[in-house]
Formats: C-alpha cells, structure tokens, sequence
C-alpha cells in the first residue's frame, strides 16, 4: 500500500552488508534529489571559494552553518554522493595543498610541517597517518619520490 516504504526494504535488503546501515542511516531525511544536488553544488562552492579546510579549527557544524544546512543533511550529502565522510573530505584537500606547496618554488624554506600546518593540519601525528593513508607513503617518502 506504500510504495516508498517497500521501495526502501528492497533497498535495505538488496544493499551490499557495508552499504545498509548507510541505506538505513538515511531513509528518514526526506531530502529530494533536487535538494541533495543543491547542497553537493553549496559544498562545492563554499570549499572552493573559501577554503576552510586550510583552518585546523574547520569542522563540519562551522561549514553547515555558513551555507544554511542542517549538519546532518552536509553529513548525509557527502557520505552518499562523495563516497567518504567529513573528514576525510577535508584531509584529502589538505594533502593536496600540500602536495600544490611542494612544487611551488616559494614555499621551498618551509618544512613538510611548516607546510603541514599552513594547510590545515594541527600536528605533525595527524599530517603524517593522513598523508600515508590517502597518498600511501610517509611525507618524506612522498616528497622524495616526488621531487
């Protein structure tokens, strides 16, 4: 008698076992998918237009605030469309900046943690396990490779 709800069990059932608790996770938001694309495209532009992620303090209640959305909605959106959570989104930017800063000939006098903790990172622990996990070698390692 209601589709959607059927719909959602087929879901919940059919879902690969590390998809469903995600499927499940979420069935209750009511977010459509006009409004799932408009927050992808506000998380978009609010990182591309104001990096925060380059502020060690940026965590997800700051940045649903700035673009008017609910945190769990921001959570939701990025866990479903880009595959991966808060954190991880916003340490992947942070590498990258770092990796941009290593080839930049006027960053040469910084360190890997001076470089480090200009993009974002709060101690030279967290920069080192998250360098290894996204780009799968050490930061000298990298940079070694790299140069």
């Amino acid at each position: 008698m209601q589709p959607v709800i059927f719909y959602r069990e087929i879901l919940i059932k059919n879902a690969p076992n590390e998809n469903k608790k995600l499927v499940q996770k979420y069935q209750r938001s009511g977010l459509s998918d006009p409004e799932i694309e408009e927050i992808v495209e506000k998380n978009q532009l609010y990182f591309e237009q104001n990096k925060p992620y380059l502020n060690a303090e940026f965590d997800l209640q700051k940045m649903s605030t700035e673009i008017n959305v609910s945190r769990q909605n921001s959570s939701r959106v990025i866990n479903e469309k880009l595959d991966k959570n808060f954190h991880r989104l916003v340490n992947e930017f942070r590498v990258s900046v770092v990796i941009n800063k290593m080839n930049d000939y006027s960053y040469s006098h910084l360190s890997l943690l001076g470089l480090a903790l200009e993009s974002g990172f709060n101690s030279k622990a967290s920069f080192n396990r998250v360098n290894k996990e996204i780009t799968g070698k050490t930061p000298s390692e990298f940079k070694m490779n790299h140069d």
